[in-house]
């Protein structure tokens, strides 16, 4: 076997149903002329007991591995046991644990000189007591920002603030940390999601939801595919990928009307229509077959 794409279960069982897998399938078998399996993480076990690292695949004991594993979910432990293993893997567990985490995230983008919007963070982390929404303000130079977890997906938990009740209302309904970003009026509801691969662009898509000011797909945003190339967003997104090291991610980029930021940068994206990156990564992970 050539390679091996991992799946969540949900995602695997949704994509088998739709036939969506067969289709892929076949696709790397009869234009790629590559072997590709599609497997759920639920099948995976692993075993380290101080003498060797071993990986179980539906109760039994890996023997033959396949030449490349390709993630669609965030699971670091599995993909860093399968790199120990010697087994290339895309994207690589070091750049799935930046990109996971968005205030890591926005540290590497700032260390490389990628814009962001301004972000703010406390220390005391769950400790709200430590800081009220004067702090904030002061700091951001507004009473108006967005409140957001450091982990997450599908626009959950972020939260628009216009004054102190909103604040305190956001704040009661985390359980982890959180941090406060600079609100791009300007991109309210509206975003551009670009696509790298192996720090090629790919595309992007145009993401609007006029009933809520997150972009998300699962919130109720349209998705129109960015006729125009336009090279500063090329560059930004393939910057922004580089500097996170990720293989094949989306980089999602507000503009508030003379520059770009990087708002997120999300190595397990969603697929997008309007540019079919499913096959455009079997090709390109083709492509990486023939270098090993």
């Amino acid at each position: 076997m050539d390679i091996w794409v991992i799946y969540s279960k949900e995602m695997y069982e949704k994509k088998l149903k739709k036939g969506t897998i067969n289709t892929l399938v076949n696709y790397a078998k009869n234009k790629l002329n590559i072997d590709v399996r599609y497997l759920s993480d639920s099948s995976f076990s692993i075993i380290t007991d101080g003498a060797t690292n071993k990986i179980y695949l539906n109760k039994e004991e890996i023997k033959k591995f396949p030449k490349i594993v390709f993630f669609k979910k965030y699971d670091l432990y599995l993909a860093r046991q399968f790199e120990l293993l010697g087994i290339k893997v895309f994207n690589n567990s070091e750049s799935m644990a930046i990109s996971r985490n968005k205030l890591k995230t926005y540290q590497v983008l700032t260390k490389n000189n990628i814009k962001i919007p301004k972000t703010i963070y406390f220390s005391c982390g769950v400790n709200r007591k430590d800081f009220d929404y004067v702090d904030v303000v002061l700091l951001m130079g507004s009473k108006k920002f967005v409140i957001k977890p450091s982990f997450g997906s599908k626009g959950k938990d972020i939260y628009l603030v216009n004054n102190s009740s909103d604040f305190n209302m956001a704040l009661s309904q985390f359980k982890g940390i959180c941090m406060f970003q600079e609100f791009i009026d300007t991109s309210k509801g509206k975003d551009l999601r670009s696509y790298v691969i192996n720090g090629l662009y790919q595309g992007s898509a145009i993401r609007v939801n006029e009933n809520d000011f997150r972009t998300n797909y699962s919130l109720g945003a349209k998705v129109l595919r960015l006729k125009e190339r336009d090279e500063k967003v090329r560059k930004l997104a393939v910057d922004a990928a580089n500097a996170v090291g990720l293989w094949y991610c989306a980089v999602d980029i507000l503009y508030d009307g003379k520059e770009y930021y990087v708002c997120e940068v999300n190595s397990v994206p969603g697929r997008t229509r309007r540019l079919n990156t499913n096959r455009r990564l079997l090709h390109r992970l083709s492509l990486e077959l023939k270098k090993l």
